[in-house]
């Protein structure tokens, strides 16, 4: 029986003009007993840098209470290219990596790095993914869900399972002709469609870590590695987690949007329960002049909101989980 270990590797993506490696730093504890394989994965925006702490704390845990059975893998930086300068896509070729899935083994640089992305992490054979992600800096904690015709698939199935489990809002895409095109661009969305359960955890504030924000996504993957038996530590949930929003399933919108430009006043913060028709933010001209009030189009708990107050026509302003 082999003991268990933490095991760091590198995995090589692409050779740059001066002959330097692109490599995907992969981290792996093994108890050496048959069981469960879980995947976590961070950063695949540049700037959404809360996962990689949340992936370190967890392997510091891992360290001091070994998993009795199976395996956790994680990529704890996707995207290390647009880390490093900050920036939310690949600085090269501009590319959404969460948007060049499946990937291809000759093709962008972004194909290349999501193919070999996807690939690894489905030669092990995995039980679960969790795909960690960072919103707006002012956000709220949430797991997402994809949607389309994925859902008739058991891989979904485990996936809204998992998600009715943890304790953090779950907020599903809405159905339509979009979320089918949008599965089969995504890291989440290919691995369901290749029957592994993956779960999108929001993790709040992006751009820099939030040690409360990170305590919340450390405390749900070791309840979720508790619930497969992987581990049997009884954990204290973070003081501020809202427990009693996990009983619903939510549906996404980003909608309405302002018409006009100008300066946006909030008047929602993150964690806020509003009811339909309560208005949520209002622009005003240069002049001061009030010239559009947004109001709520469903009953809804407020996700997030813009990070900038400057209005432009057809760009989000807040994020809803509507009932």
């Amino acid at each position: 029986m082999t003991k268990p270990r933490i095991r760091h590797k590198r995995i090589s993506i692409l050779t740059g003009s001066d002959l330097s490696v692109r490599r995907l730093a992969l981290i792996e504890h093994d108890s050496g007993k048959e069981g469960p394989i879980v995947w976590l994965t961070a950063c695949i925006h540049g700037d959404e840098v809360g996962g990689i702490a949340v992936v370190h704390e967890i392997f510091s845990f891992l360290k001091k209470y070994p998993l009795l059975k199976g395996k956790v893998l994680a990529f704890p930086i996707l995207n290390a290219m647009a880390f490093e300068v900050g920036i939310r896509d690949i600085p090269i070729t501009n590319e959404d990596l969460n948007r060049s899935f499946p990937g291809s083994a000759k093709g962008t640089v972004g194909e290349r790095a999501a193919y070999k992305i996807l690939n690894t992490i489905l030669e092990s054979r995995p039980s679960l993914v969790l795909d960690l992600h960072n919103d707006w800096l002012r956000s709220i904690p949430y797991a997402l869900l994809d949607s389309g015709k994925i859902e008739s698939k058991d891989s979904y199935k485990i996936a809204l399972k998992t998600g009715k489990e943890i304790k953090l809002p779950l907020v599903k895409e809405p159905f339509s002709a979009k979320s089918d095109e949008l599965v089969n661009k995504t890291l989440a969305g290919n691995l369901l469609l290749n029957d592994v359960p993956a779960l999108t955890l929001e993790l709040g504030t992006s751009q820099i870590v939030d040690e409360k924000q990170v305590s919340f996504g450390v405390y749900i993957i070791l309840e979720i590695l508790k619930s497969l038996q992987m581990i049997e530590i009884n954990l204290r949930p973070p003081d501020d987690i809202k427990t009693d929003l996990s009983e619903k399933i939510y549906t996404y919108s980003d909608k309405p949007y302002f018409s006009q430009t100008g300066l946006i006043r909030f008047l929602i913060k993150p964690g806020q329960v509003i009811s339909q028709g309560k208005p949520f933010a209002r622009l005003y001209n240069i002049f001061g002049r009030l010239t559009e009030t947004l109001l709520v189009e469903r009953d809804s708990l407020i996700l997030g909101h813009n990070d900038s107050s400057v209005g432009i026509p057809g760009n989000p302003v807040a994020a809803f989980a509507q009932v």
